[in-house]
């Protein structure tokens, strides 16, 4: 199953800002941390923001790993995975070619990682769960049949 990226970045966002709020640390406390070890790249509260925020499509290995080490995380299993989700969420979904049907497509991002599915029907009992007899009694309720054109195996009477 594809991954979503939608839902990655925003996994990838809390987990970072978690990280963040587990050592008590202003944004601009991380960015002056980074930027300590880091001073080829540019570091500032608003990054550090906009990461949080899920503003940036995609986060930098560089940077990523700069803040796990701001943030204390030297497990190289938790590192790696945190490496791993950031290039998921930076991928592209196969639906972005096709935005002009789908619009923004933001359902169909989140239904790759989908489990579960729930459906409301106010009135009629889904189509699959129909029995010939029940779906007979709706359309005949609605009258938009005439009673010949009903399917051949039911029976009128």
């Amino acid at each position: 199953m594809a991954a979503s990226p939608t839902l990655r970045r925003r996994r990838l966002a809390r987990q970072l800002l978690t990280l963040r709020a587990n050592r008590g640390m202003t944004v601009d406390a991380v960015a002056k941390e980074a930027k300590k070890r880091r001073p080829e790249r540019p570091w500032s509260a608003a990054k550090i923001t906009r990461i949080e925020n899920r503003k940036v499509q995609r986060v930098r290995e560089v940077d990523l790993l700069t803040l796990l080490d701001v943030y204390g995380v030297t497990d190289t299993e938790q590192r790696s995975a945190f490496v791993t989700l950031a290039a998921e969420a930076s991928q592209t979904g196969w639906w972005f070619g096709y935005k002009a049907e789908f619009g923004t497509a933001a359902y169909i991002d989140l239904e790759t990682e989908a489990n579960e599915m729930r459906s409301f029907q106010l009135g009629v009992i889904p189509g699959l769960l129909q029995t010939p007899g029940y779906a007979e009694a709706v359309i005949r309720g609605v009258g938009s049949l005439m009673p010949e054109r009903l399917p051949g195996e039911w029976t009128l009477e």
